[in-house]
């Protein structure tokens, strides 16, 4: 009898697939298959075996390999993937292939990778270095190998080892070459005691069982409040019952800070998960993760799809951080689906931040969250002292007014560091023209081209062109930088501190391998220096030298287009105050702004987010926005705009569920983005199952459209 399996292909079809299997052997779901697909070889997930199929068996095609001794996805990985593809409105295939490393995704086995090492054979052990005195570069081969025990390739180099004398080695029958399987990451470092916690650290910690099944716990702590003391803590008890924890960061740069205090504390395996790393490295420590080795995972967001068959607990940091969201291909929030996993494997889950989102704070004060606050700093570190700095008073010069200055210098006579914080990199936003107000903008996108040392650039489509010098309105010669980047200020600072270490922090200045991670560690030296840097500064960092924060311009925030702008403001700006005088010195903290009187200025200045935050949220149930309503947005965009509009225009048309208003459609806020046009349609509901059912009616004829995304 044949034998047929079901399986889901990451194709943009709703629709699953049915394969006949070559054998009579059932297939174990969440195993990975190769099968043949419109004249390719795709790779899938068997989801179920049958006998009996209700169409022609003519047309079935037989699977062409099974990839797999053993599922790649366990049970409750699949039954993520099928929330995921209900919830997020995703293809169930692509939810699948999402899940795994991009080494994965195509035929590769599901092995880790070798290192092809250079070792002794038996008969070679018998050997003395000395018997080949006249021979010193074999010679060396010997002495090398009786230090070592193998030898990589990258290690001949530091060595000085002849690969020609290596091959005379191996035809005498000396020295062989094999393939080692790379290590699971290890770590053997002398175990040092905890901290002791204080009163409110220690109550967090008792309320946290391990054994309880899911919870929801909320750690809303200020900055320095000793929120990753308890992490640490509740993570050596996950180890004490041999279970596997998952910590999720917002971003790369807080891997290597949050990695070297994990190894300073915890002798175990671990496994790091980021796209810093080579698709093999991935696959490594995913694979590492998923037979159990590696105890304690790290990662970016999509870390929380991997698998790991020991999971007890998933601590999420900085929960309020935007770049938790996914915007392109599987739209999801790894926050969300952290909550959802933890629920699904009935495990805790552990949200931190010292501003968390108003959504987390409503679900803690409606009971679904367990709220914990930590009101004071650990070890007995005192709040900056935040101050504002009115530029109407104080004109800046490339973005530093006089009073910043002045304290700048003096925070460097007491040997401190410094952290200027502008979230805006470049030289400047844009060249205008001071004759008649012309902007250089690109041609592409609806967005002016931010002016860098030598080129403007997109920082949409990255387009990039040479530097102009006339007005292209009207021709005068009077094109002029306005506003400031990183750039910019940081050149004002090596005009007048040529004797202090500047170190700029953003995308820009960290593109090459490694070169954050350098530029952190001499950060963490503690030498006196000045650290100027976009929002990548602003979370998690602990730097225990810094004294000073300068905040040089943080207003547009105020006037954003998003109901969510003031809250992140808000965050921004509370997060990147906390990172002053985190260690026994008092720290200060300075704003420039032009409006030093706001509401939110104030609020930040006296460390009152949660009476800010309560406000937003007062507001935001008044306007019937989330978290007291649910959204969905639907973007359509094409190379022609009446082509976008009137897709959404004719989405308009269906007749949707009571109770869900549908907004549209009206241009994106930037309507032109890499030569398309974007249009938008908001739906809004009370009921967050409407909203599901309407977005379910209108993906069909959608799904109708080739052309228009």
């Amino acid at each position: 009898m044949p034998l047929y399996v079901e399986l889901a292909l990451p194709v943009r079809v709703d629709t699953l697939f049915t394969y006949q299997l070559s054998s009579d052997t059932p297939i174990v779901a969440g195993t990975r298959l190769l099968v043949p697909f419109n004249n390719k070889q795709l790779v899938g997930i068997a989801l179920a075996c049958k006998t009996t199929i209700d169409f022609d068996p003519k047309k079935v095609k037989f699977v062409t390999k099974i990839l797999d001794d053993s599922p790649i996805l366990d049970e409750s990985m699949l039954k993520l993937a099928t929330w995921l593809s209900n919830y997020y409105h995703y293809r169930l295939g692509e939810c699948l292939s999402f899940m795994l490393p991009k080494a994965l995704r195509s035929d590769q086995n599901a092995f880790k990778s070798t290192l092809a090492v250079t070792t002794l054979t038996e008969k070679g052990r018998l050997v003395h270095p000395n018997q080949f005195n006249k021979k010193p570069k074999q010679q060396n081969w010997l002495i090398a190998l009786n230090e070592h025990t193998h030898i990589s390739s990258a290690q001949l180099k530091t060595l000085e080892l002849s690969t020609s004398s290596r091959t005379t080695l191996i035809k005498q029958g000396l020295l062989q070459k094999e393939d080692l399987p790379n290590k699971v990451l290890f770590n053997t470092a002398t175990t040092p005691e905890p901290f002791e916690l204080n009163d409110e650290q220690q109550s967090v910690l008792d309320l946290i069982d391990l054994n309880a099944g899911f919870e929801c716990h909320l750690i809303f702590g200020v900055t320095g409040s000793g929120k990753t003391e308890v992490f640490l803590q509740l993570i050596q008890k996950c180890l004490d019952q041999n279970k596997q924890t998952l910590i999720l960061v917002p971003e790369i740069s807080l891997i290597e800070q949050t990695f070297k205090r994990l190894k300073a504390r915890f002798s175990t395996t671990f496994a790091l998960l980021h796209s810093g790393l080579n698709d093999t490295q991935r696959k490594d420590g995913w694979l590492d993760a998923k037979s159990g080795e590696a105890k304690i995972i790290l990662g970016t967001r999509s870390s929380v799809f991997c698998s790991m068959p020991d999971l007890g607990l998933i601590i999420v940091d900085e929960e309020h951080d935007g770049a938790y969201k996914q915007n392109d291909t599987l739209r999801y929030h790894g926050r969300d689906v952290a909550i959802v996993r933890a629920q699904k494997q009935n495990i805790p889950v552990l949200l931190a931040s010292a501003t968390p989102s108003l959504e987390s704070l409503h679900n803690a004060l409606s009971k679904r969250f367990t709220l914990h606050q930590l009101t004071k700093r650990a070890a007995n570190a005192q709040m900056p002292f935040i101050e504002m700095v009115n530029l109407k008073k104080h004109e800046p010069v490339d973005g530093i007014s006089e009073p910043l200055h002045l304290r700048i210098q003096q925070h460097l006579e007491h040997n401190k560091q410094v952290l200027l914080f502008l979230n805006r990199r470049g030289f400047a936003p844009t060249l205008m023209c001071t004759t008649c107000g012309w902007q250089v903008v690109c041609h592409q996108c609806d967005a002016r081209l931010t002016l860098h040392q030598n080129r403007l650039m997109c920082h949409h489509c990255h387009h990039t062109q040479p530097i102009i010098h006339s007005c292209q309105s009207c021709g005068q010669h009077s094109l002029k930088p306005i506003g400031n980047g990183t750039v910019r200020s940081e050149m004002y600072l090596n005009k007048h501190f040529p004797n202090s270490n500047i170190i700029r922090l953003d995308k820009d200045s960290t593109q090459g391998k490694d070169t954050l991670k350098t530029q952190l560690e001499v950060i963490a030296t503690g030498e006196p220096c000045i650290i100027i840097g976009t929002q990548m500064l602003a979370k998690g960092h602990h730097f225990d030298q810094v004294t000073l924060v300068g905040v040089l311009d943080c207003d547009e925030g105020l006037f954003s287009a998003d109901f969510k702008g003031e809250e992140r403001t808000l965050q921004l700006l509370t997060q990147v105050a906390g990172r002053s005088g985190r260690a026994k010195d008092l720290g200060e903290v300075l704003i420039q702004t032009y409006h030093p009187t706001h509401p939110l200025f104030q609020a930040v200045e006296h460390n009152q987010y949660a009476h800010y935050a309560a406000q937003l949220l007062s507001l935001r149930q008044e306007m019937l926005l989330p978290p007291y309503s649910f959204s969905a947005l639907i973007q359509a965009d094409h190379q022609f705009a009446n082509i976008a509009e009137n897709t959404l225009k004719q989405l308009k048309q269906i007749a949707l569920p009571p109770g869900v208003d549908c907004i549209g459609p009206m241009p994106a806020y930037m309507a032109k983005l890499a030569n398309r046009y974007r249009f938008h349609l908001v739906l809004k509901s009370q009921q967050r199952s409407m909203l599901h059912h309407a977005i379910e009616l209108l993906q069909q004829p959608l799904k109708k459209q080739s052309k228009v995304r």
